[in-house]
């Protein structure tokens, strides 16, 4: 956690955080800045980051957000990190809709988010949510840049871009490699529908530009290409998961939808009895297992063995293999 709470005038400043390595956590794997809000007070109550850089950390198998950051002002970049396996805990986490990959606030100057590996999430890989406040300064010049990233295995859709009160501020997506989506939603929280597009923009006014982004699936890019919306150079393609060197053991081609925190029940949305199916991977005591029984409903894999394969301690070099197409991104 970084951040300072309820003290608009306490700026951060050039802050590095670097080569962490995050992993197995209950809740988030950060909280950098704030996502709260007061109206009453000046800049909304919290103050901004200025300066701030993210970089060659590891965030693996978190139970909520693998990656929380918010109040982003001027000549803030987040590059060169693996986020993987985010909101392992979806079906019991301490708050609704405490369930996507990245959470990123920005607020205003020039920002960039760019050669990361995100993969995993329960809803949204990327919800990215303008953060302007009263007195901010901005300029026409102003961007936040997403780019040169790959994200993947979300079980909702892709990218949410919200709405702004800020109008100067543009909204780049460049050359991004946008893998798989599996929709699963509806195991939690009923009336959800698949997405139609990989990103949706609620954004109304503030310039959002899509060029030359890599796109797997049948998916459209984006929700509409009117207005405020510019797409370009959009490639349609059959992208391949990240080669890690080893992470967790796993098969290349493995479902990463299908690894999860072990529960006995499912306390948000529909909730009851958890039922895993044969070959699904469970996380439980900082131990994997998996099913190698037709289905399990409250059977704890230590209890179990019948049931439930025990694996060796997960391996967690991230790297990417040499020669991918994703060579530059991550570690």
């Amino acid at each position: 956690m970084l951040k300072t709470d309820k003290d608009p005038t306490a700026t951060m400043r050039n802050v590095l955080v670097h080569d962490l390595y995050v992993h197995d956590t209950g809740g988030e794997g950060t909280y950098i800045g704030s996502t709260q809000f007061d109206a009453t007070k000046p800049s909304g109550g919290e103050h901004a980051f200025e300066g701030l850089r993210v970089y060659r950390n590891r965030f693996l198998r978190t139970a909520t957000e693998s990656f929380q950051i918010g109040m982003l002002g001027k000549d803030c970049e987040v590059h060169h990190n693996v986020m993987a396996l985010g909101a392992l805990g979806w079906r019991f986490a301490f708050q609704q809709y405490q369930d996507t990959g990245v959470q990123y606030g920005a607020r205003y100057g020039n920002q960039s988010f760019h050669h990361n590996v995100v993969v995993g999430a329960a809803s949204l890989l990327l919800n990215l949510f303008p953060q302007p406040r009263d007195g901010d300064p901005h300029a026409a010049s102003d961007a936040v840049t997403i780019a040169d990233n790959y994200f993947g295995y979300g079980s909702s859709g892709g990218g949410y871009v919200q709405n702004a009160s800020d109008k100067t501020t543009t909204y780049r997506f460049e050359r991004n490699f946008l893998g798989p989506l599996t929709f699963r939603y509806t195991e939690v929280y009923d009336g959800t529908k698949p997405a139609t597009s990989f990103f949706y923009v609620n954004n109304t006014e503030s310039p959002v530009v899509f060029e030359q982004n890599q796109l797997s699936g049948s998916l459209a890019l984006v929700n509409k290409e009117t207005g405020n919306v510019k797409v370009s150079g959009t490639v349609k393609a059959t992208l391949a998961p990240p080669p890690f060197r080893d992470f967790m053991g796993l098969p290349r081609d493995v479902d990463y939808r299908r690894i999860e925190l072990w529960g006995a029940a499912a306390t948000l949305g529909k909730k009851g009895p958890i039922a895993y199916a044969k070959g699904d991977y469970v996380l439980y005591q900082g131990e994997l297992y998996q099913l190698e029984a037709a289905t399990s409903t409250n059977q704890k894999p230590t209890e179990h063995p019948e049931a439930w394969k025990h694996l060796p301690l997960p391996a967690d070099d991230v790297r990417l293999e040499p020669g991918s197409p994703y060579e530059g991104l991550g570690l």
